[in-house]
């Protein structure tokens, strides 16, 4: 299930994918969460294999990321992937 997220074109410098891992099967608290965090959200994929979504991420500094990363960790767990390079 492909959630769609309204993206608020800012000044973004770093693009990461993250991988979310729930423990729990209620899911409801991290959507809740992210429907918060959408000035950085582009998309949330619901996907099957390492982890329960791959959400798609920009932020306008690390300080920024890691606020968001610090509250996210008390709804997921996940790991993170910046992008270096588009070809």
């Amino acid at each position: 299930m492909l959630h769609t997220i309204r993206y608020h074109p800012l000044k973004y410098y770093i693009h990461a994918f993250l991988t979310i891992i729930t423990e729990s099967t209620n899911h409801q608290p991290y959507l809740s969460f992210i429907k918060t965090q959408e000035q950085y959200l582009l998309r949330n994929y619901k996907i099957s294999g390492d982890g329960c979504y791959i959400l798609e991420c920009k932020f306008p500094s690390n300080e920024r990321m890691n606020e968001f990363l610090e509250a996210l960790n008390e709804y997921a767990n996940y790991k993170l992937s910046i992008v270096i390079d588009k070809s």
